[in-house]
């Protein structure tokens, strides 16, 4: 039980936890869907902000390493285990996914916002911070979130899969958005490949593989995390080009990964031949790291060999 529910004779600790907890609940079960930049939506980033800081926090507490023979309600992350029990995992990637759209109908210009920014008596560089205090802590959220198989299990996987082939389709189309951001680590194009090297790490867990793939191939994701990686690769840090790599490894060296589904034309495969590169010059500094990214180094050799 976690410790700040221990039933014992409270003292003014106890009483302080208990109320930081019940408080906390409160927080998780704000979280609802509201119109971008309503005055709602507005509401919402702050407490989002807190929830956020909160998980994070707990991912860092003594014994919160990953443990594959430990529950969610076994450990002290207290943000994770309410969103699951008060039914907020999945409202949360729906609030990111309609979120999203309103980038998306922008192309991630603040121009076509006028008219809320005014609504709201906010100048544009505030909707742009209010927009990326949204997706910063929303975004870290669900990425404390799905490292859990107990909450993978509750999310819509086709609402996941589709927001994520929405995040990379525009930051592979339109380069520029990543440069809008004040910092790429926490964007929602950079933890996206965060939430599929989760999505691997669990993928047996989930027990639909085979549907989960299909989704994969059906929202051509493979091609998009290659493209993406081939194309912004310089604008990220060391640990998250490693976590990509080797999502994209746990991806190919899935015993029912068929490449011919996931790449089906020579256009989809194009990327993989900068991708070896990039995994080249990665596995130059990170040689004890090669036999883990063998498959997808392996998958661009065979693809700069034929094309």
């Amino acid at each position: 039980m976690s410790r700040y529910l221990q039933c014992k004779k409270p003292d003014t600790s106890d009483l302080l936890a208990s109320d930081l907890s019940d408080d906390l609940r409160r927080q998780i079960r704000a979280i609802a869907l509201h119109p971008p930049l309503s005055p709602a939506w507005i509401a919402l980033v702050e407490k989002l902000q807190r929830v956020s800081a909160i998980a994070l926090m707990e991912q860092h507490l003594p014994g919160s390493e990953k443990n594959a023979n430990v529950t969610i309600w076994e450990v002290d992350k207290l943000a994770v285990r309410f969103l699951i029990e008060e039914a907020r995992v999945g409202v949360a990637l729906r609030c990111m996914s309609e979120y999203w759209q309103l980038v998306l109908s922008t192309r991630g210009e603040l121009a076509p916002l006028d008219s809320q920014a005014t609504a709201l008596r906010l100048s544009l560089p505030d909707i742009r911070s209010k927009m990326e205090q949204f997706e910063f802590s929303l975004g870290l959220l669900l990425e404390c979130v799905v490292q859990h198989v107990e909450a993978l299990q509750t999310l819509d996987m086709n609402v996941l899969v589709s927001h994520i082939e929405s995040v990379l389709r525009l930051a592979v189309s339109n380069p520029d958005i990543m440069a809008r951001y004040t910092t790429v680590d926490k964007s929602q194009p950079v933890l996206v490949l965060l939430y599929i090297f989760d999505l691997f790490e669990h993928i047996e867990e989930m027990r639909n593989d085979r549907e989960i793939l299909g989704m994969l191939a059906d929202h051509h994701i493979l091609h998009l995390m290659g493209s993406f990686l081939a194309l912004h690769h310089h604008r990220l840090r060391t640990p998250f080009i490693q976590v990509a790599l080797q999502a994209l490894a746990m991806f190919v060296d899935h015993e029912l990964f068929d490449a011919d589904q996931h790449l089906r034309n020579a256009e989809e495969k194009r990327p993989f031949i900068a991708l070896k590169d990039v995994c080249e010059r990665f596995l130059s500094t990170h040689g004890d790291l090669r036999s883990k990214l063998s498959p997808i180094l392996a998958l661009c050799s065979d693809i700069k060999a034929r094309l």
